[in-house]
């Protein structure tokens, strides 16, 4: 999706999803389609509109959906744009829009995204990730501030309240602030939310990344374990770990267990490039000058 082009082309991505989910062969609109025997709603509402009404993809996009589906993809977007934040936001909030009418999902696509570029780059994992992007909000993170009257702008449209940037910082306080811990710590999954929408899926995500901030492989198996919609939380859990401690630090058996591994680091590697390429100081982030940010730097790319 990025690697030819280097960015997100929605016509490219709209292509690819038609011809490789909604015209699959076994796929026939219904829950129990499907070549893995079993298909998400809202793929099958897709398939409804695109494929049995033919109706154009802007009148495709789903009005309630609650899926955390942008936001994992959303992190993608942000692992090619986390030096390029308005271009980064803008990208994850078209691509959004194009999917689910549901602004709350909007937000946290956004916001997840803004997280994740700021792990990259090098910021703790901990409570104070959230602030330090609230810092940005407004200027040059397209959402409301106390410090600026902005609240809309032709690229992004109208901007939101900056909590979906603070709910992991808020919850990860609460993870450190809690002596005795849940136990198991997969049990905390129970408490944050096991079901599949966003909600349910960003809070235990969070929960998991914030229980085991610097241990990919623990965090990750306290998501699985954790039972519920597993697969996008753990997506999600291993996006945040993964940026924080490199390729370096992910166990080399779950970079062996992916099929055409090699080719996939290898994209990994040319997609943070992209990045690095594209990145312009007429669009950067705005760190406080007295502010002590030493991490603040992108990895080396072996890392």
């Amino acid at each position: 999706m990025f690697f030819g082009k280097g960015c997100l082309d929605q016509a490219d991505f709209h292509d690819r999803f038609e011809k490789e989910i909604l015209r699959e062969d076994t796929m026939d609109g219904t829950r129990q389609g499907g070549k893995y025997g079993w298909t998400d709603k809202t793929i099958c509402d897709f398939y409804k509109s695109r494929i049995v009404h033919n109706k154009p993809w802007a009148e495709c996009v789903l009005p309630r959906s609650d899926t955390p589906d942008t936001i994992v993809r959303g992190a993608l977007i942000a692992s090619s744009y986390f030096l390029s934040p308005r271009a980064m936001c803008c990208q994850v909030q078209a691509h959004s829009k194009a999917f689910t009418g549901d602004s709350s999902v909007q937000a946290h696509s956004v916001a997840f995204a803004v997280l994740l570029a700021g792990i990259i780059q090098g910021l703790p994992l901990d409570k104070g990730l959230s602030w330090r992007m609230y810092t940005q909000a407004g200027d040059p993170l397209p959402f409301s501030s106390v410090h600026s009257d902005k609240d809309h702008d032709e690229d992004y449209g109208d901007y939101t309240e900056p909590d979906s940037l603070l709910w992991y910082g808020m919850l990860a306080e609460g993870v450190q602030n809690c002596a005795r811990g849940i136990e198991p710590p997969h049990r905390g999954v129970e408490l944050y939310g096991k079901c599949c929408a966003f909600y349910g899926v960003l809070g235990s995500a969070y929960y998991c990344a914030a229980r085991y901030p610097d241990d990919f492989e623990k965090a990750v198996l306290c998501s699985l374990n954790g039972g519920g919609q597993n697969t996008m939380r753990s997506s999600l859990v291993g996006a945040f770990l993964g940026a924080h401690v490199g390729l370096k630090g992910i166990p080399q058996k779950f970079i062996d267990g992916l099929e055409d591994h090699d080719n996939i680091v290898s994209l990994a590697k040319q997609v943070a490039q992209h990045a690095i390429d594209r990145s312009s100081p007429s669009d950067a982030w705005k760190w406080p000058s007295d502010e002590n940010l030493p991490a603040i730097g992108v990895k080396k790319q072996s890392d």
